[in-house]
């Protein structure tokens, strides 16, 4: 089946409906099925069949949507490459750049030609192309991972796994009628690409997000989303708006039921502040591109279980494994491992590359993460950070994210990453990075962690930073943060020797 067919059905049953809301711009069904056609129409004339990959840059609301749509009705494969990264393009086997840039200068990719939009359009000599028929395995879109802990890695997801995981997330988070969806991060990411979905599949409307924080938030108001989507990153950037002294956003959108946050840990504190400000209706996303969503953390399960990442999704199976891959007992730490339909189909390298140990990681059906953690009879998850993530400190190994979940019980906390930096004598030390609108005092931090967890995962120096790095999915790009904590350190010495 082409997950284009459950769009097609919607435009024929409701034509003249909304489908998608972009400022004083609004495309029906009926319109989207349209041009998406047309677009589908213009790429076999360009020289695309089935199975070819076609790479797309583009940062804006429509074409996000409307071109890996138009891909697909050909049988296609799109793959979404920032404009800076087109050189991925060809590693990828792209047969075709297409984007949005009318008029700029695009970097060179040899071998792989670019066509803009506009461009596409002159090649339209008004015949139609039917909707290509797909066997459920077959491959639609090609992803880059979060790549936080190292290079992303691309990622290959069929037709039935996308279809799967836009419909399973309406249980999950059961759909106002209409459904009225913002995304407020990057519409390309596997993510996001569920949520619209879902939207359009089912009769929603997708509603453009704001250029910015404030103009977001009265995006919510004036188009009356009911389901926002999101990154902690930008949630909290949403709350620091509505907190501002004199701001029109101290209550919150009254039409929005729904608030989904996925990408990354939120502080009990921020999970707050959240409901107050944006809704109440909370839910948090455990889960990676690979895999789509695992559990989910609501209100209920945070208050009864602190330090959960959410309780497991009812078609979620989940192991834990030991070193040796053998199955570990309910409540032992290994690594998890997933099996879901949402499940993504395998890695894929660049032409000539092969990578055996990254690829034993999808397994008969399984995909083994990089998570540490362990999961209870009930089917909650309990994360001890990932393979990457454990520092060892003199022979004694501690998991990053259990000293993470400790400094955040801090509701003043909003973000917090603990990492191992080398000092001047090449001693490994264990180092917090402390994102918080107060005053942090050191001691404090290492004080709480000491009784929390005990004197051998106490941080040896706490940082006060503005933010932590971020990629668009609200992951932390760890291998970022050895630069910002010798920066951070850098200016408490300066601050020291100044004083």
């Amino acid at each position: 089946m082409n997950l284009v067919e459950p769009l097609a059905r919607q435009a024929l049953a409701f034509s003249n409906q909304p489908a998608l809301v972009a400022s004083d711009l609004t495309i029906s069904y009926g319109g989207l099925m349209q041009r998406v056609g047309r677009i589908a129409s213009q790429l076999t004339k360009a020289g695309i069949g089935r199975g070819d990959i076609v790479a797309i840059t583009a940062n804006t609301f429509v074409p996000q949507i409307m071109l890996p749509l138009a891909i697909a009705w050909i049988g296609a494969i799109s793959i979404p490459i920032a404009r800076r990264n087109l050189a991925l393009a060809r590693g990828h086997g792209a047969k075709l750049i297409v984007h949005h840039l009318n008029g700029l200068t695009m970097p060179e990719t040899p071998g792989v030609p670019a066509l803009s939009l506009a461009e596409l359009a002159k090649l339209d000599d008004g015949s139609e192309v039917s909707i290509a028929l797909m066997e459920p395995q077959d491959i639609w879109r090609i992803a880059m991972s979060s790549g936080t802990t190292g290079r992303p890695k691309a990622v290959s997801y069929s037709h039935s796994s996308a279809i799967m995981r836009s419909q399973l997330s309406r249980i999950i988070y059961p759909a106002e009628s209409p459904e009225r969806l913002m995304i407020f991060m990057g519409l390309e990411l596997t993510f996001s690409c569920s949520y619209w979905m879902r939207a359009l599949f089912n009769g929603g409307v997708v509603v453009r997000q704001g250029e910015g924080f404030a103009e977001t938030m009265d995006l919510l108001r004036k188009e009356n989303v009911t389901l926002l989507v999101t990154s902690p990153n930008n949630a909290i950037r949403l709350v620091e708006v509505a907190r501002k002294e004199g701001s029109p956003y101290k209550e919150r959108p009254p039409a929005l039921r729904t608030l989904c946050v996925g990408g990354a840990v939120v502080a009990p504190g921020v999970q707050q502040s959240l409901r107050q400000y944006l809704c109440p209706n909370l839910g948090i996303n455990y889960g990676s591109t690979e895999t789509g969503a695992v559990a989910v953390l609501d209100e209920e399960v945070q208050r009864q279980r602190p330090g959960s990442a959410g309780r497991l999704l009812p078609w979620v199976e989940a192991r834990v494994l030991g070193d040796d891959g053998e199955h570990l007992p309910f409540g032992k730490v290994g690594r998890i491992a997933i099996r879901s339909p949402g499940l993504a189909t395998a890695y894929v390298h660049p032409a000539g590359e092969q990578e055996p140990q990254l690829d034993e990681a999808f397994d008969a059906g399984w995909f083994k993460t990089a998570d540490r953690g362990a999961i209870s009879k009930d089917g909650l998850v309990f994360l001890a950070g990932r393979g990457g993530e454990v520092i060892n400190m003199g022979g004694h190994k501690v998991d990053a994210s259990v000293v993470e979940e400790a400094i955040a019980r801090d509701p003043a906390v909003t973000e917090c990453a603990v990492l191992a930096m080398q000092n001047e004598s090449g001693e490994q030390l264990m180092v917090a990075l402390v994102v918080s609108e107060a005053r942090v005092e050191g001691a404090a931090v290492r004080k709480r962690c000491r009784e929390v967890l005990g004197r051998t995962m106490v941080p040896a120096a706490v940082f006060q930073v503005d933010a932590l790095p971020r990629n668009e999915g609200g992951k932390v790009i760890r291998k970022e943060l050895a630069a910002l904590a010798t920066r951070a350190s850098a200016a408490r010495t300066q601050a020291r020797a100044a004083s």
